[in-house]
């Protein structure tokens, strides 16, 4: 099982804003593999502190996962008896195979190395009441063993708790002493198969705003983190590095003080909130079509502001490469531009250099015309005929065609039969010298790859179909010419080649350890350790591999190994 915690904040109107203006469509950038979410805010409490912007990170929170394909069950304020009931209801909708999520917004405190959820009726608590708060808060451990026991694909839980300690505020804060970590969620380790963020390092504090200036009702790490989860193939990882830089930076730059999120990575294989879609929305019509009309005359080109429309068009086909209407408007307005520059220069060179990058294009009569134009001009401003010795005729003057006309052209063949050279501006840069050596290779030719030839543009575009076989990232495959990411059927995930591998399920043995495990939980740490030691002193428990010597707690070395609480390290 995949498990991703994210400790913090969320937002409300600025995430309902942003999905409004990016809308998702369901059956395209979301998987079909069901996916269920819960999220609690709790902001109204009635014997610490309350907390304001909990309510809205949890609403924002709600907000962005319905419109990204999750069931969405959404509570505030929850006393200890709805929490659990929310809770216990929740569990019960989960399906096998399905993608769960858990978000929580409100106080939260660690203990002994276990952390605690806390309902807004929780008691002020005093140090010496650390059994009331076990009694009283939703043990994290508890939760993330019930979610397992639902057998999802992946589970994500997500906590905003990294706020000051609310039993310190509620007796005064002056005192030395306060039940729980001063601040926030204590550490936690994860299992194979987990990744863990929080949304501040150890000693930090989540920052609800940059000052009084700042009217955005949720917390620093939230704003951040709410539009990265919508963009398409974000995976987690680069996720959570661009989010720990923006956070940082905003602080920073905001109120002078420090957060820079946490992680710990343990997970298996790979996670995205929007997945890679299939069939990339193309917009029926933007800038390049509105820019760029491929069928204009000579005498429109002539007035055309073909700059703008070539910037359009060449971003349009680094944002669609597959859309073939935008590599034929790119196309077409590069073959404008020569035209334009040719038919306004008094140089015959560049109309001839426009014949031999387009010996078959729809302008070429009108540039044999202006050749012939620009010869018959010469001949009138020439003098009057004087007896002169002719010269022996010297051999014509090769055409001089601009590296960078002949490199965006070439740059548009390539990519239009699959040797991406990733930009199409003429630079002819690294990229544009592997796409070229790629062609090389499976034409089985050798044609320049340093720069741009005349002859590799003519051997290009003599192809009409895809020479370079598209390759895709780890975790995806190809699906009709393009490359979309892998699901997995149920009982199967993706492992850290990108394949779907068999999960194995635990062993009854190894079922009914955890079950034990967790009834130690809910003693206290010490509490734990000594029987732990008891039964190990006593052969009730047998790690695997290793030998125990009754109830001999004196550390001794046999061998090559130490021995030592019954347990052997070698």
């Amino acid at each position: 099982m995949v498990v991703a915690q994210i400790f913090d904040h969320s937002a409300t109107a600025f995430a309902q804003e942003a999905i409004r203006a990016t809308p998702v469509k369901l059956s395209e950038a979301i998987p079909s593999t069901k996916r269920f979410a819960l999220v609690i805010g709790n902001s109204a409490y009635r014997n610490v502190p309350g907390l304001r912007n909990t309510k809205s990170d949890a609403a924002a929170m709600a907000v962005k996962l319905r419109g990204l394909g999750y069931e969405v069950v959404h509570a505030t304020d929850l006393d200890r008896r709805s929490m659990n009931e929310t809770i216990t209801s929740f569990l019960a909708r989960i399906e096998p195979g399905s993608e769960v999520l858990v978000y929580y917004s409100g106080h939260g405190v660690e203990l002994n190395g276990s952390n605690y959820l806390l309902p807004v009726d929780i008691p002020a608590l005093s140090p010496d009441q650390e059994r009331m708060l076990r009694t009283e808060g939703a043990n994290l451990t508890d939760l993330l063993l019930d979610l397992e026991g639902r057998s999802p694909r992946v589970t994500l839980v997500i906590l905003d708790a990294c706020r000051d300690n609310p039993f310190r505020e509620a007796n005064g804060g002056a005192t030395t002493r306060s039940l729980g970590a001063t601040r926030g969620l204590g550490r936690v380790d994860p299992p194979r198969g987990t990744f863990v963020i929080f949304s501040a390092g150890v000693g930090e504090q989540a920052i609800d705003n940059l000052g009084s200036q700042d009217t955005n009702p949720n917390g620093l790490f939230t704003r951040k983190l709410l539009p990265l989860i919508g963009q398409e193939g974000l995976e987690i990882r680069p996720m959570v590095q661009r989010l720990r830089a923006e956070v940082r930076e905003a602080a920073l730059s905001g109120n002078g003080r420090s957060q820079i999120p946490s992680y710990y990575d343990q997970l298996l294989g790979e996670f995205y909130f929007r997945p890679k879609s299939q069939e990339t929305e193309v917009p029926t019509q933007n800038s390049c079509d509105r820019l760029v009309d491929a069928d204009a005359s000579a005498t429109s080109v002539l007035k055309a502001d073909l700059e703008a429309g070539l910037e359009a068009c060449t971003s349009a086909v680094t944002q669609f490469p597959s859309e073939a209407r935008f590599v034929r408007q790119l196309q077409a307005v590069q073959e404008q531009r020569m035209v334009q520059r040719a038919l306004n220069s008094d140089q015959a060179d560049l109309s001839r250099a426009y014949l031999l990058l387009y010996p078959a294009g729809r302008f070429a009569a009108d540039l044999r015309a202006h050749i012939a134009t620009l010869g018959s001009a010469s001949e009138t401003k020439r003098a009057p005929e004087q007896p002169v010795n002719v010269p022996v005729p010297s051999p014509p003057t090769p055409i001089v065609v601009p590296q960078v006309d002949l490199g965006r052209v070439l740059q548009t063949e390539l990519k239009r039969v699959g040797c991406d050279p990733v930009s199409v501006d003429g630079t002819w840069g690294p990229a544009s010298t592997r796409a070229m050596i790629n062609y090389n290779r499976f034409t089985h030719v050798s044609f320049e790859t340093a720069k741009p030839t005349i002859e590799a543009l003519e051997a290009v575009r003599g192809h009409s179909e895809r020479i370079c076989p598209l390759v895709c990232s780890r975790g995806e495959h190809i699906v009709s010419d393009k490359c979309v990411p892998i699901t997995c059927k149920f009982g199967f995930r993706q492992d850290s080649m990108g394949l779907c591998a068999k999960i194995e399920r635990p062993t009854r043995k190894i079922q009914e350890e955890i079950s034990n495990n967790k009834v130690n939980n809910n003693r206290p740490t010490e509490t734990r350790r000594k029987s732990n030691n008891y039964r190990l002193a006593n052969n009730k428990i047998k790690p695997s591999g290793r030998r125990l010597f009754g109830d001999d707690l004196t550390p001794r070395k046999i061998g090559g190994c130490q021995y030592f609480n019954g347990i052997s390290a070698c």
